[in-house]
Order: structure tokens, then C-alpha cells, then sequence
């Protein structure tokens, strides 16, 4: 191939993969998708965008006239309607229970809880063992200082090796990993060189190898794109970022099930969260502190009987904001790994402004909001160096 640089990568499915048009029924593998976790990732890893917001547009497209199209057109270049189609079957995954009644555990049942409530009973994901692949366009190349080229593949590194899709990506679902790149066109010896300064995409096939690989890929971004501050909201990569991979399984199933038995058994023995809560239903007031279990993202419900309910979320980060945000997701993601022939589950943590450590935080009751203060530890921290 002449002219255009391209850039093909393929990936291995290994978890089931919720990823769809607009009927959320049938599985499809939209361009439109990929590109959204494409900048998630570029603003996780450029701390350029801290002083030049307008680095993200220069490189990703934008709408106003200085940003123009994009660098990168993206395309599904194998996969969707062939792919074999995987449903919630709650019998089949009953095999993980632990206990009984409100007190049965399934670390599995626990990361995909929406996909077993009764509106998502019809929706179908990707089958996992099924391979795609994406193409990565280059365009106006000579507009492309050395730092946006080496942006750009920062950006699908850390998408390839880092990066999942779908509902409850950070949960495991949707997880894939790179198999195999070549690259095509005039630019293909120049990009290759660029490529080689992070470790290889397709030779990350031990625990070992992964770690290594997520260390040294991190240490040359910082290199090249510089150092995120401490105290910014944007969830970032950050030095001594780590992995924490779990025991090998035999199956999927397995791997996701360890990974998700943990943090609930983490988070069920947080009994105090639920007395402060009932403290708060019982005499509603501001200044009370929050819940340390908001570390882990937003909303959050408490549900008691007598049909009493307290909903958390974010107050205002800044003044500048018109409404406080609605959600924040969480900073934990959890991601499966098939290194030879085992699975592996993984744990990382992004850093960014924690709710209720650096974002204030409001609960909600019979529809009025009390403005808490902060909660006493980062609960999020404390599990992930518990694994």
C-alpha cells in the first residue's frame, strides 16, 4: 500500500463484550466507539492537554476551525456480523455461589449485575475467543510535530494493552488484547521506529512480560509527554504506575469470578459505611461524613427495609460548573488476560480526583440533598494495595 499510512492491529476477545447500535441488543463493533476510548486514553496519557487543552483536538478532530479533522480516520476492518453471540444465563454462572440467601457471593453475578436485571435479559454480547481487527489511518502526516506522532501511538498502546469496551469495561467485560500489527504505506518505516520505543504490543504473553511491559511503556510516555500534576479531575497514568495481575484460571469465567469475589468480599466487610448511612436516614443533616465506599465511583444507593433509600453523587467540583455531574466512574478497572494458555485477572488504578476525597460529595433523601464533608480514608487505595 502507497501513500497513506496505516496501521492495522488485531485483537483476541477474552471476556464477554456488550458493545452495540442503538437497540443495545445486538452486538456491533461501531468506529464511533473505539475512537471515544482512543481519547479516553490520549487524555490519560499526554500531559501535554494540561497546558494545551487544544492538543487533543490538533490530533483527534474537533469542531471548532482551528482543530479541523482528525489525524487518525478509524475503521472495523474484520469482525461484527459474524461474530457468535453470548447471553446472561444466571443457572450456568450459579456454579460460582458462595453461601446462601442475601448472604451468597458470586464474584461473577457481582461485576455483571445489570446484565441479569429484567430489561437486559434479551441483550447479546460478543462471544469470547472471537478475533477483530482495526485500522488506524495516518492523514496530513506533515502537520504532525514528533510529539503528536508519538501521542498518537502512546494513545494506541495504552488502548491496546490497557483499554476495554462495552458496558462494565472497567469491570472486567470487554476486555481484549493485541495479537498481532503491521503497518502499511510510505510512513511505515518511520512509525515503526516510533512504535519501537514502547515495549511490543504482540509479545506481552507472560504475567511477567505484562508487568514490565505496563512499567517501562509508562516511564517513556512521562519521557516524551511529560508528568500529569497531582491535583488534576483528569484520570491519568502516573509514575510508578502498577498492575496487579491475580491467579491464572483455565477459563474466563474463572479469572472474572476471582477478580470480582475479592472486591465484593472487600467491600461487603465495610460494615460502618452502612451504620454512618442509617445514621444520616435517621437525622438527615449536612456535614455528616461521607461514606468511605464513594472512593469507588458514583452514584452510589444504600437500599434498608421499610423502603428507605440514600443516593450519593458529586457536588460541583468548581464554581464555574452550571449542575454538578451525575456519575463518576470509578478509577478501579479490572481487566482479564489470556498470557499462553491461562486467564489472568488484573487490577490497575488511574489517579484523578477521588469522589469524596477530592470531589465533595451531596446524598439525596425523599429528594432533598445534604452536602457532606469528606470521607475519612480513600477506601479505593486501601483495596487495591490489600490484593
Amino acid at each position: 500500500m502507497s501513500g497513506l499510512t496505516r496501521i492495522i492491529i488485531e485483537y483476541r476477545i477474552n471476556t464477554p463484550t456488550y458493545i452495540a447500535g442503538a437497540d443495545q441488543k445486538e452486538p456491533e463493533l461501531r468506529a464511533p466507539s473505539f475512537k471515544g476510548i482512543l481519547r479516553w486514553w490520549h487524555r490519560a496519557s499526554d500531559a501535554r492537554i494540561v497546558d494545551k487543552p487544544s492538543v487533543e483536538n490538533k490530533i483527534w478532530g474537533g469542531t471548532d476551525k482551528q482543530s479541523g479533522q482528525s489525524h487518525v480516520f478509524l475503521s472495523v476492518v474484520k469482525g461484527s456480523s459474524s461474530f457468535k453471540k453470548w447471553q446472561w444465563d444466571r443457572s450456568r454462572l450459579a456454579r460460582f455461589n458462595q453461601g446462601r440467601g442475601r448472604f451468597t457471593k458470586n464474584g461473577l453475578a457481582y461485576l455483571g449485575y445489570p446484565f441479569g436485571l429484567r430489561g437486559n435479559r434479551d441483550r447479546c454480547a460478543i462471544t469470547p475467543g472471537q478475533r477483530f481487527s482495526l485500522g488506524f489511518t495516518i492523514v496530513r502526516e506533515n502537520e504532525l510535530a514528533f510529539e503528536d506522532q508519538f501521542s498518537i501511538v502512546a494513545s494506541l498502546w495504552c488502548f491496546s494493552v490497557l483499554g476495554s469496551c462495552g458496558t462494565r469495561a472497567r469491570r472486567g467485560f470487554g476486555s481484549f488484547q493485541p495479537e498481532s500489527m503491521t503497518i502499511e504505506g510510505e510512513g511505515a518505516e518511520e512509525w515503526q521506529e516510533i512504535f519501537n520505543k514502547l515495549p511490543v504490543l504482540d509479545q506481552i504473553n507472560s504475567p511477567s512480560a505484562l508487568k514490565t511491559a505496563v512499567s517501562e511503556a509508562v516511564k517513556k510516555i512521562e519521557s516524551h509527554l511529560g508528568r500529569f500534576p497531582e491535583d488534576i479531575a483528569q484520570p491519568h497514568l502516573y509514575s510508578g504506575f502498577q498492575i496487579k495481575i491475580l491467579n491464572p484460571h483455565s477459563d474466563w469465567e474463572s479469572a472474572l469470578n476471582e477478580a470480582g469475589l475479592r472486591l465484593q468480599t472487600f467491600r461487603q466487610r465495610k460494615e460502618p459505611d452502612y451504620s454512618l448511612v442509617k445514621k444520616l436516614l435517621n437525622s438527615p443533616r449536612h456535614g455528616m461524613s461521607s461514606p468511605e465506599r464513594v472512593t469507588f465511583g458514583l452514584p452510589l444507593n444504600f437500599r434498608f427495609s421499610r423502603v428507605r433509600e440514600a443516593a450519593f453523587y458529586p457536588q460541583r467540583i468548581s464554581r464555574e460548573q452550571e449542575k454538578p455531574p451525575e456519575r463518576l466512574a470509578s478509577f478501579l478497572f479490572i481487566k482479564v488476560f489470556k498470557l499462553g494458555e491461562p486467564f489472568y485477572p488484573a487490577f490497575f488504578l488511574m489517579r484523578g480526583a477521588v469522589p469524596g476525597i477530592h470531589v465533595p460529595i451531596r446524598c439525596e433523601i425523599n429528594h432533598r440533598s445534604y452536602y457532606l464533608k469528606r470521607a475519612e480514608k480513600n477506601l479505593l487505595e486501601e483495596f487495591f494495595e490489600s490484593l
